[in-house]
């Protein structure tokens, strides 16, 4: 995940909170970064940093989040595996999040680049799904066309034989 995109983003929506923000150096510029998003995208350079193995691990200790510091987290450990109900997972907390008025404008944008992430993943991956099954299905039409090519390929040749084989009782 693109953090430092999330960055220049969170930079741009400076003046959005009333508490002072952190300094970021980025390259020359100094970007302010509001503490409650600059943990947020700190714990997700963390978990994206995870194998999917490690995610699992932490899943599995994980009983269902309550706050949105835990939401958050439960959110990007699911986002971390590559599976498509992680995906839902995922894309399901982040929504729960976008609802809550207690984030901040940085968090609320934070979890709306997410949730487009999450969703883009889903939509790709319910499209690779229909693809492969018409894959699947056209390949199964191409060797029946190709069995029939035969067969009638064959008839073909046993026509010509016939044929042949009339055409020479004729002539004697």
């Amino acid at each position: 995940m693109p953090y430092a995109l999330i960055l220049v983003i969170l930079a741009t929506l400076g003046g959005c909170m009333s508490t002072t923000p952190a300094q970021v150096e980025q390259g020359d510029a100094l970007i302010p970064v509001y503490p409650e998003a600059l943990r947020w995208l700190q714990l997700g350079e963390q978990i994206s940093a995870m194998t999917p193995e490690e995610a699992v691990e932490q899943l599995v200790g994980v009983s269902r989040p309550q706050d949105v510091d835990q939401l958050f987290s439960y959110a990007l450990l699911n986002q971390q595996l590559q599976t498509y109900g992680a995906w839902t997972q995922a894309r399901d907390t982040l929504q729960i999040l976008a609802v809550d008025e207690s984030l901040t404008p940085e968090q609320l944008q934070i979890v709306d680049t997410l949730l487009k992430y999450n969703q883009a993943r889903i939509n790709w991956y319910l499209k690779y799904q229909q693809l492969a099954e018409e894959q699947t299905l056209l390949q199964e039409q191409l060797q029946a066309a190709q069995a029939e090519t035969t067969l009638l390929e064959q008839k073909i040749q046993a026509l010509t034989e016939l044929e042949t084989v009339i055409s020479t009782r004729r002539e004697q």
